[in-house]
């Protein structure tokens, strides 16, 4: 009996992987060969290890050197965006149809474990945002077998997790390592000492298994150096979108309030969590070992994400922080149940009134608010679930070069910037790229220049980093530069040392006017000689 409801599970989660990976891959979400223009910001930096070029070594990292290397070995099985686009809706599915199984593990119930994966596709996050998802779907799991039974495979494979999850980018490696921690404390056994023994076991193979990529650091600038570059550039990327508490339009049910009830929740529902759980020795569920602990790691675990995922552009984020939320939802849900229908906190211990009936109906009316709001999202996808589909998709976003074959060439969009370079510089240029328009180098299939796929004002601007991006710039052959007209003041301000050189090796060539009103000032390099000229902007041909 106990096999076959294991089976059922199994096939339930692996109908929903299938299905979140068709749901998310017919219907791409960026109108640049399917991905976004956030999206490329890191598709660049691993497509920069195509020409030879390393992170920390040859570009800036600003911490996720798994993720551009994925990216790159994307590239090696389908050169262009499509296979981009299946890391990124497999890497989704999957995260989906674990999210699905540590919900049914922690409601004892499949189909609220299938409504939390639903609930988990449904919030749509980000293609390029993948490793949120997968790496908190696939450590609950591991943290909860571990608080099970702990044993020395179970520690080794969080402490694999966790180095994985660093290296994609460093913070979930921190964050995994924060649910580790809070696990350790919450055991009720084995015995504090024996605890202890683990945690410096757990740090020990961690640091073990991260000791080549710090020793790579060192060879290459230095940890120290590449720390201060990453947090730098985590700084001055929140200070662009700081967090602004939205307010409540009425009536409260509202679908313009799904954003303010949507942030509410995921805000109040781990902390009311963790308050129900000083009233539930065993959590709702004395059946399952440690599940007091479980529970309140996975809740210490969505604070942890909150405050270091959620800030400004509200609904582009509460994706990045529902897995924990999708599974915390299925426990609430199971003591609302238990709290309805029973009247108990434990046996023993009746709820007063109040709380029977006013606890249950806050926490369901705030979890029916932000399905309310999660409506627009799964409306908005029209593509239909078909084999046709799937191969339609395939054939439309394959064929990416040349540009010409679905972007056009007289259209005043930035795409018109991606086939000048495309057709007008040689394939092992490179491109010095100011403005944040990665999509730009990226799909003209060129390096960027300077060890930046982007050089915006008041980011990496130390003299240290400038120094460095001058030592690259003079190593590379970099035909033409861009800067946004709107940084030309900005630029040479936050940049004198670069500007400087920049003075001396390139000749301006005026601004030209892009899509959405954005403009750019051009530079070509002095010392080399074009032979023609690029009529949709009127540029000098180098090929």
């Amino acid at each position: 009996m106990r096999r076959a409801r294991w089976l059922v599970r199994l096939v339930v989660t692996l109908a929903l992987i299938v299905f979140a990976f068709v749901y998310r891959f017919v219907d791409p979400e960026g109108s640049f060969a399917g991905l976004t223009d956030d999206h490329f910001f890191y598709v660049v930096r691993g497509w920069q290890i195509l020409f030879g070029q390393l992170p920390v070594r040859d570009f800036v990292d600003p911490g996720a050197p798994l993720t551009f290397l994925l990216s790159a070995a994307a590239q090696l099985v389908d050169r262009g965006t499509v296979s981009e686009m299946v890391l990124c809706a497999v890497s989704l599915a999957i995260g989906a149809g674990l999210t699905c199984w540590a919900a049914i593990l922690v409601s004892d119930s499949l189909l609220v474990g299938l409504a939390s994966g639903l609930f988990q596709v449904a919030m749509m996050a980000r293609y390029y945002n993948h490793p949120k998802i997968l790496v908190y779907a696939v450590a609950i799991p591991l943290l909860w077998a571990y608080a099970t039974r702990q044993t020395r495979g179970r520690l080794v494979a969080i402490a694999v997790t966790t180095a994985v999850a660093f290296l994609l980018r460093h913070d979930h490696g921190v964050f995994v390592a924060i649910a580790m921690a809070t696990l350790l404390l919450a055991l009720r056994a084995p015995s504090l000492a024996t605890r202890l023994r683990h945690a410096a076991a757990y740090g020990a193979l961690v640091l073990a298994l991260l000791t080549p990529y710090f020793l790579y650091l060192t060879l290459n600038g230095g940890i120290l150096f590449h720390a201060r570059t990453a947090m730098s550039w985590s700084e001055r990327d929140r200070d662009r979108a700081p967090l602004i508490l939205p307010g409540f339009t009425m009536p409260a049910f509202a679908q313009a309030n799904s954003i303010p009830w949507t942030f509410y929740t995921i805000e109040i529902l781990p902390v009311l969590a963790l308050l129900m759980l000083l009233r539930t020795p065993s959590a709702f569920r004395p059946d399952w070992p440690e599940a007091r602990a479980k529970v309140a790691m996975l809740a210490v675990l969505a604070i942890v994400l909150n405050v270091g995922f959620i800030r400004g552009s509200l609904n582009a984020r509460f994706a990045d922080v529902s897995v924990p939320q999708a599974i915390l939802g299925a426990w609430l849900l199971l003591g609302c149940y238990r709290l309805l229908v029973q009247g108990r906190w434990e046996s023993g211990r009746p709820a007063a009134w109040a709380i029977r009936y006013a606890l249950p109906a806050v926490i369901i009316s705030m979890m029916v608010g932000v399905m309310a709001g999660r409506t627009e999202a799964l409306s908005a996808h029209d593509a239909p679930l078909t084999l046709g589909r799937l191969r339609y998709t395939f054939d439309r976003y394959r064929p990416l070069w040349p540009l010409s074959r679905w972007a056009n060439p007289d259209s005043p969009e930035t795409m018109v910037l991606a086939m000048y370079l495309e057709q007008c510089t040689e394939p092992t240029d490179f491109i010095f790229m100011s403005p944040y328009l990665p999509q730009v180098v990226a799909l003209a299939n060129r390096p960027f220049a300077g060890g930046h796929g982007d050089l915006r004002p008041d980011f990496f601007n130390t003299e240290e980093h400038q120094r460095l991006t001058v030592a690259r710039l003079e190593s590379q052959r970099v035909p033409v530069a861009f800067i946004a007209t709107e940084n030309a003041e900005g630029f040479p301000t936050s940049f004198p040392i670069v500007s400087t050189y920049m003075r001396q090796r390139f000749e301006a060539l005026g601004t030209r006017q892009l899509a959405d009103g954005l403009k750019v000032d051009v530079f070509v390099d002095r010392s080399r000689t074009p032979v023609g000229t690029y009529a949709p902007l009127d540029l000098p041909c180098y090929r």
